[in-house]
């Protein structure tokens, strides 16, 4: 239920072509579109390791209400990209990946194929909510990212319309009080 990404390098510069495609209300994927970017920013060799999000504390799976165990949504791009993590389902309601990777907020920023929503701050640590650039229906769907040593937390939520406990409510509202109440647990280096 993860989103596919592969990214391939650029010669002379740190440049990277993301495809992403995300999940359909069936589990499926629902096509992609592919982006690009270059940025001068260092980018670290892994993805951040502070923060496990395949082990939640039992006190963030019982307020979100997951159901059933994580599925692995490890991926792996070409020029050095890689997210770590699972994705969570709430019976009856969203789904989320919750991911750490090296991509940073910056990278982001420099993509012109994504447009930045929102930036704001968790726990005094910078973060955005996003979208691919013409996405026009943001209400089921949305990107989180919020910074963390050496990349980023990245949240992946799909809230179809058939979700009868989480509908009513955007998506990016639900990535925010999520990033929130997952920040809260990170350790200090995260």
């Amino acid at each position: 239920m993860g989103w596919k990404r592969t990214v391939s390098a650029v010669a002379g510069g740190v440049g990277v072509a993301l495809v992403v495609a995300g999940c359909g209300t069936d589990g499926g994927s629902s096509g992609g579109a592919a982006v690009s970017t270059t940025t001068s920013a260092s980018m670290a060799a892994n993805a951040p390791t502070a923060f496990d999000p395949c082990k939640l504390p039992a006190s963030v799976i019982a307020e979100e209400g997951f159901k059933n165990q994580p599925w692995n949504a490890d991926s792996d791009g070409n020029g050095g990209i890689h997210w770590r993590g699972c994705g969570w389902l709430v019976s009856n309601g969203y789904s989320v990946s919750i991911l750490t990777t090296n991509v940073t907020l910056a990278m982001i920023h420099a993509n012109h194929n994504f447009t930045v929503s929102e930036e704001f701050a968790i726990a005094g640590r910078p973060a955005l909510t996003y979208q691919q650039t013409g996405q026009t229906d943001t209400h089921g769907n949305c990107l989180l990212e919020a910074q963390m040593t050496g990349g980023s937390l990245e949240l992946q939520i799909d809230n179809p319309p058939s979700a009868d406990l989480t509908a009513k409510t955007p998506a990016c509202d639900i990535a925010k009080k999520l990033a929130q109440d997952l920040i809260a647990t990170f350790p200090p280096n995260a």
